[in-house]
């Protein structure tokens, strides 16, 4: 006999569970472990980015990063970035002309071959 799953909880109730910022802040500790000039202070990143601001649901600015990760981490205007925002560019207007025309999207997930773009039909909610 299968029993229905139990209901899940609102998602603002996981986030706001008091294991979450610790949680939130081990993995960016792991993740800032990864990366050899910030090893050394990545448990202190990872606890400011995490417990100095309230609200998560936002993207610190260039200068704010620059503060945290340092300069040299936290890159600004180079030629690589210039190329991903010309190709993120010319994605954004096909996911348009997709959406517009079709009901479709388009998703890259890593590589530019049959294998890593999918073209989903859009969900109505």
């Amino acid at each position: 006999m299968s029993r229905a799953a139990p209901p899940r909880p609102p998602l603002q109730l996981i986030f706001d569970h008091p294991n979450h910022h610790a949680s939130a802040a081990q993995y960016a500790e792991r993740l800032l472990l990864t990366k050899p000039k910030l090893s050394q202070k990545a448990s202190k990143i990872a606890n400011e980015l995490v417990h100095e601001y309230k609200d998560h649901g936002f993207v610190i600015d260039l200068a704010e990063a620059q503060q945290h990760l340092g300069e040299d981490w936290v890159k600004s205007g180079t030629a690589k970035i210039a190329v991903a925002e010309a190709v993120y560019s010319h994605f954004d207007w096909v996911n348009l002309l997709l959406g517009l025309y079709h009901s479709k999207r388009l998703l890259v997930t890593g590589r530019l071959d049959s294998n890593g773009i999918l073209i989903l039909k859009n969900q109505r909610e």
